[in-house]
């Protein structure tokens, strides 16, 4: 049995081990992120084959994973089986994973075909905006943005 642990303020060095030349494409692979949030978010740690694996329980969501860090691909496989051991042990993970891009899903699919199920949770996608429009907040687009900031001042 794999024995997670909590994310703590020492297990930067870990993180950066794991991350260097690693560009994630959302924020919640961030050190910083992850730290911030361990206690909403019961954030635990471990390796498995040498990659490191990250755990997360959110409410009314249950425990999942994220993408398995560093995971070699001819290891990724074995790392998936792993944890799917683990998914079936609990009584709280209707997920294996979550909070994965679409690089780490196009790996999934190749291994796994059709046997692979996904869903695209919209309500946590990352939005990016231009400093410029967020400045101006002009037309239609941000109108209800506007009203709710223009409510502050």
């Amino acid at each position: 049995m794999t024995d997670f642990k909590g994310i703590e303020l020492g297990d930067q060095e870990l993180f950066n081990k794991f991350l260097d030349k690693y560009t994630f494409k959302t924020y919640e692979y961030a050190f910083s992120t992850l730290y911030l949030w361990r206690e909403m978010c019961k954030t635990s740690l471990a390796v498995i084959s040498d990659a490191l694996i990250i755990r997360k329980e959110e409410k009314n969501k249950g425990q999942y994973f994220m993408a398995p860090i560093k995971a070699e691909n001819h290891r990724l496989k074995d790392i998936v089986q792993q944890l799917l051991e683990i998914k079936n042990k609990s009584t709280n993970m209707p997920f294996l994973f979550r909070d994965v891009e679409e690089d780490f899903l196009s790996e999934l699919q190749s291994l796994f075909g059709d046997k692979l199920e996904f869903e695209e949770d919209l309500n946590n996608f990352d939005y990016i905006y231009s400093t410029k429009e967020l400045i101006e907040l002009s037309g239609r687009r941000f109108h209800g943005k506007k009203n709710h900031f223009n409510s502050f001042i």
